[in-house]
């Protein structure tokens, strides 16, 4: 068939996808935070606990973790 003349070493790529996968899984995490935080400012909010100024910062944190706006992650 042919000569190999040289091997990839997999070690590379393979780290590259575990990092990549955690990544993923920590901004599921992440999303799932920001989807209960805002459901909860959201129920509070029509119970008049909190103000409109923490809804518009926790919708904005939901709306930032559904985009992939998320950094450092």
């Amino acid at each position: 068939m042919g000569e190999v003349f040289f091997v990839i070493d997999q070690v590379v790529y393979q780290a590259a996808l575990q990092v990549a996968l955690a990544r993923e899984k920590s901004a599921q995490a992440v999303l799932e935070n920001a989807r209960m935080t805002f459901s909860s400012k959201e129920e509070l909010h029509k119970q008049k606990i909190v103000s409109d100024n923490d809804l518009a910062l926790a919708q904005n944190a939901l709306n930032d973790s559904a985009s992939g706006g998320i950094i450092g992650v």
